[in-house]
């Protein structure tokens, strides 16, 4: 899954920082960076100051010279001369990291988030709700898992991770009650709505145990997709 402004993050990271947490944030910053449409922060469920104050953190150099406002993936593309189109800002970078406008459509706002506002909002709330640390990552991490529960595929494909591992990692450091809690290695996806349902009283299931329903293999299993193992 490697790719330039993965290890481009890497290179410059903050010495000081851990070196999990920076890999993690190196791999969802570099995921979200190709979509030529969104922000980076609204598909990592970020606010501008959050932001900032992440990858001031862990990636200092990565904003010498920031002009506010400014685009990430311009930012990160243009470091790494990487040809980009970003659809949110109307730039494009050259294959010489040179930046300049394009007339072309823009997109503003990140519709999946937008449109399920309160989904995301009561994830993030039982994910702090079981937090761990009060670290300002288990408040990046809590928004980034929020939003990215909410794609189509396993949470650490969706998140650009390299495996359930990465996820799981994340939730023993910084929500540990909530890791705690997935004793039968449930999915993480599905256990996060399990827990949701369960503090609303809803039972959705139709099966008297997980053990006996039909769908236990959905709920249940391995997290693997072999073209994501490069």
């Amino acid at each position: 899954m490697g790719n330039r402004i993965y290890d481009w993050l890497m290179e410059i990271r903050n010495p000081a920082v851990g070196l999990s947490e920076a890999r993690l944030f190196a791999r969802v910053l570099s995921f979200r960076s190709a979509s030529a449409y969104w922000t980076v922060e609204d598909m990592l469920g970020l606010t501008d100051l959050k932001m900032k104050s992440l990858v001031t953190k862990y990636f200092p150099s990565a904003l010498k010279d920031l002009k506010e406002p400014e685009c990430y993936k311009i930012r990160f593309h243009a470091a790494v001369n990487q040809p980009f189109v970003c659809h949110c800002c109307g730039q494009a970078v050259t294959s010489r990291g040179a930046t300049k406008k394009v007339d072309i459509p823009l997109f503003q706002g990140y519709p999946t988030a937008l449109n399920r506002q309160m989904e995301v909002d009561d994830l993030k709330r039982l994910l702090l709700s079981q937090r761990s640390s009060g670290a300002a990552e288990t408040t990046w991490f809590a928004n980034m898992i929020a939003v990215g529960a909410l794609g189509e595929d396993h949470l650490w494909q969706d998140l650009g991770l390299t495996g359930r591992k990465d996820v799981s990692y994340i939730l023993k450091t910084y929500f540990t009650g909530l890791f705690n809690k997935n004793t039968g290695n449930m999915k993480w996806k599905k256990f996060f709505y399990k827990q949701l349902c369960d503090l609303e009283d809803i039972n959705v299931c139709k099966a008297p145990s997980c053990s006996v329903c039909d769908h236990y293999s959905d709920c249940f299993g391995p997290e693997d997709a072999e073209r994501w193992a490069a």
